[in-house]
């Protein structure tokens, strides 16, 4: 496993790992590789290939899942 480069405390524009990025969006590490592929988030990669994500794409996976909340939650009639 990658050491993790997250930290609570560090500046806006940190980038994070993939399981640090999920656990702060508050769903799993596959769900975030889900809304990158609908197009939700687009992380950046390290040079490994591997996912980085800044806090903007944090804040548009948690806006994604609310909306994916909502919809689920509305009646069947209501949904477009």
């Amino acid at each position: 496993m990658h050491g993790s480069i997250f930290n609570p405390g560090m500046q806006k524009g940190t980038l994070r790992t993939i399981s640090d990025a999920a656990a702060e969006a508050g769903v799993s590490v596959i769900t975030l590789r889900a809304y990158e592929t609908r197009g939700a988030i687009s992380p950046e990669r390290d040079s490994s290939g591997r996912r980085l994500y800044t806090p903007q794409d944090i804040a548009a996976a948690k806006q994604f899942r609310e909306q994916l909340r909502h919809r689920q939650m509305r009646p069947v009639a209501e949904r477009a």
